[in-house]
């Protein structure tokens, strides 16, 4: 049960770095470019 739980937060972990290396702000509505429900200018 130990290595399941480690995995699982492990990998909720690195998609939250990569969401946070890969977000852009958009210069018209100031919101994530990348999240088409936070940006519907672009």
């Amino acid at each position: 049960m130990e290595n399941k739980t480690n995995k699982i937060t492990s990998t909720t972990e690195v998609k939250r770095g990569k969401a946070d290396e890969q977000k852009t702000i958009c210069p018209r509505c100031g919101k994530d470019i990348n999240n088409p429900n936070s940006c519907r200018e672009c």
